[in-house]
């Protein structure tokens, strides 16, 4: 059930990756931020989350970073590191290139088909 720690990772080496968070390497948006592809040097892909709450001070950041690093469950895409500057709170996920479980519930296009609702339950 838990990992190990996260890492704390480079603003400058995520702003590469993710071609200075470029709208093409958007993923997606939700109310707490938005997703951004990342290809790290090495060719690594990942997924960073700019949070748009920057508020948060950076001792309960942290604090909250090292509670959610720590846990672990094949439900949940697995939180690698994060970033953290005075303007800018960075998460670090391991990329999911085959999207998640509500872009296959609700497809949005017509070349794929939307799981049917018994198996995407299971899943879920």
């Amino acid at each position: 059930m838990f990992e190990k720690l996260i890492s704390k990772m480079k603003l400058s080496d995520l702003m590469k990756a993710t071609k200075y968070f470029s709208r093409e390497n958007i993923i997606g948006s939700g109310r707490t931020g938005t997703m951004y592809k990342a290809v790290l040097e090495d060719g690594t892909t990942l997924m960073v989350k700019r949070l748009q709450d920057t508020q948060q001070s950076e001792r309960e950041f942290v604090s909250e970073m090292a509670t959610v690093g720590n846990v672990k469950h094949w439900n949940l895409v697995p939180l690698l590191g994060f970033c953290m500057t005075k303007k800018e709170r960075l998460l670090v996920y391991k990329h999911m290139p085959k999207g998640t479980l509500h872009d296959k519930l609700h497809v949005m296009n017509d070349v794929e088909k939307p799981l049917d609702w018994p198996l995407g339950l299971k899943l879920g």
